[in-house]
């Protein structure tokens, strides 16, 4: 016998075969017909990939940042264009971010928390209710879902309850790292792209999901926050 069909007995009982490889039939896939090449018969539906919706670009969105301080503002912005965001708008104040949003589409809100005299709190509670602090004009408008991410020094569990009872949408503790910014960003923009017309049904917020303020686990039923990455 040749090498490539050799066959042994043990105890005439189990037999093994070698055959060579290169006197095998070539393999086909099961929707192919005898004598088909795979190149003239085509696969079937079910097996055929669909390319994937785009997801948002950073350089389309249009950011909204609101901070009272001018050199935090002028850095939060700074850091956008690094990042490469084309329109960035700025709002020293609760009230002129609300009337901003009057003029024109805004996709994204960065917002401080402590602020004065509305704080971001406050200016989360107006944007979702659609209701306008005194002095704002018009002094009522559509209630809005549009992302809002949080920017605090402080990880406390009291104020991310209160925050996610509001409508928050994420969180990002200073000082501000625009890996975590940019992330943070394309997070929420992705969350309203799948949700259609209804960005609301989004979690509200990282801390919802079982992370702290920076993307970390919770630790503690009352979800108390474990610090920063």
């Amino acid at each position: 016998m040749g090498a490539g069909n050799q066959q042994w007995k043990i105890d005439g009982i189990l037999k093994y075969s070698y055959v060579n490889p290169s006197a095998l039939p070539p393999l086909r896939a099961p929707w192919e017909r005898t004598g088909d090449s795979v190149s003239s018969h085509p696969m079937p539906t079910s097996a055929k990939c669909f390319p994937m919706a785009p997801g948002p670009r950073l350089e389309d969105l249009v950011i909204l940042v609101v901070e009272d301080d001018n050199f935090t503002r002028s850095l939060i912005l700074s850091i956008l264009r690094g990042l490469g965001v084309r329109t960035a708008l700025e709002a020293a104040d609760a009230g002129s971010a609300l009337e901003q949003l009057t003029d024109g589409e805004v996709d994204v809100i960065v917002s401080d928390i402590e602020m004065h005299p509305v704080n971001g709190l406050e200016l989360l509670r107006h944007l979702r209710t659609g209701s306008r602090p005194a002095g704002v004009v018009p002094p009522r408008a559509p209630a809005s879902q549009i992302p809002v991410i949080f920017l605090t020094a402080h990880a406390k569990a009291k104020l991310v309850e209160q925050a996610r009872a509001a409508g928050v949408s994420a969180f990002l503790t200073k000082p501000i790292r625009p890996a975590l910014l940019r992330d943070r960003i394309m997070s929420v923009a992705a969350q309203v792209r799948r949700n259609g017309s209804n960005p609301g049904a989004a979690p509200a917020s990282a801390a919802e999901a079982g992370t702290d303020i920076d993307g970390k686990p919770q630790e503690g039923a009352a979800g108390q926050l474990t610090g920063r990455q």
